[in-house]
């Protein structure tokens, strides 16, 4: 049986924390934060993203946690990290 949503968003929350990561798992909106202040929310089945504290600020990270080793989350989250004005240009 594949992963469920639920059981991703508790693997790597736990694994984040392992690695150093500042982690609210028991909150409306669990969140994991990094020593920088970059900080990932866990809603229902999605990721966000933000460089402060506030969930309205967040942004869609558009990740699959399930499946989704903890590195690779974190080289998401790394890239997600950074800003990326190539994104905003127009064609």
């Amino acid at each position: 049986m594949s992963e469920t949503y639920q059981k991703a968003r508790s693997r790597l929350l736990s694994e984040l924390k392992a690695k150093g990561w500042k982690v609210s798992a028991d909150l409306k909106i669990p969140h994991a934060t990094r020593e920088d202040g970059f900080r990932v929310w866990f809603k229902s089945q999605a990721v966000y993203y933000s460089k402060g504290t506030d969930f309205s600020d967040a942004r869609s990270m558009f990740l699959e946690t399930r499946g989704v080793s903890t590195d690779k989350f974190i080289a998401a989250a790394d890239w997600w990290s950074k800003d990326h004005p190539e994104l905003l240009q127009s064609t």
